[in-house]
């Protein structure tokens, strides 16, 4: 099966060496992808989104001091600076996904580092009925309350997933809402969401006071604890 994918990453205020070593790690799950025939597709693009607030100097800059992993990454095809005004991922998804070319985005922090199989396994469990599917952080993994005998979840992590565009064109041109309001017309349409343990990405991310992670950091991350 071949897809057209869309690589989204979201700069954020990530370092210049940060976003570097991202797309060293995007670049060679790519190669991987490329590699494995049950997961190919046709096409990659490449669209870097930035919202006004954090859009600095050094963004298009970016585009020089990577050209060698976006040329492997789109096949020489390039890549764009969007901005977002300071959309959430969830509709920065959403609205990109309206592009009917488009069969799959994979959205990612520009803060998080794929292996090189991750992306493989995302889409390997992206059937048909699936909007979407998440992977695990490293070396500090967030509480992820999923069923381990299917995968299915009601929250997936836009540190790093893959998206059907088609099932975010349901929900209109583009979707509102938050992120849970999102996941929740995308089950209540009949879609499944996923969570892969086996879809690694590694995410440096600071620890509370009892070795936890901290949830000041990541929007809604409560309601990952509990499974419904």
């Amino acid at each position: 099966m071949t897809r057209r994918l869309l690589v989204v990453v979201d700069l954020g205020v990530a370092a210049k060496a940060t976003r570097t070593r991202c797309l060293m790690g995007v670049s060679a799950a790519l190669r991987t992808t490329r590699a494995t025939d049950d997961v190919g597709f046709a096409s990659a693009q490449l669209v870097f989104v930035a919202s006004d607030e954090h859009h600095g100097d050094d963004d298009g800059d970016l585009l020089d001091r990577c050209a060698d992993a976006i040329a492997e990454i789109t096949d020489g095809g390039g890549a764009t600076i969007a901005d977002v005004n300071g959309s959430a991922p969830w509709h920065i998804a959403s609205e990109l996904a309206q592009d009917e070319e488009v069969d799959v985005i994979w959205l990612l922090s520009a803060e998080a580092m794929p292996a090189p199989t991750s992306l493989v396994e995302m889409l390997r469990h992206l059937g048909d009925d699936t909007a979407g599917v998440d992977g695990r952080q490293l070396p500090v993994e967030l509480p992820t309350a999923y069923d381990v005998a299917t995968g299915r979840t009601d929250h997936l992590d836009t540190e790093c997933v893959v998206l059907r565009c088609a099932a975010l064109r349901s929900l209109g041109a583009p979707a509102d809402g938050d992120a849970g309001t999102m996941e929740r017309r995308l089950i209540d349409g009949g879609w499944e969401l996923r969570h892969v343990p086996g879809a690694t990405v590694f995410r440096n991310r600071s620890l509370d006071d009892h070795g936890r992670p901290d949830v000041d950091e990541v929007d809604g991350v409560a309601r990952r604890f509990s499974y419904r």
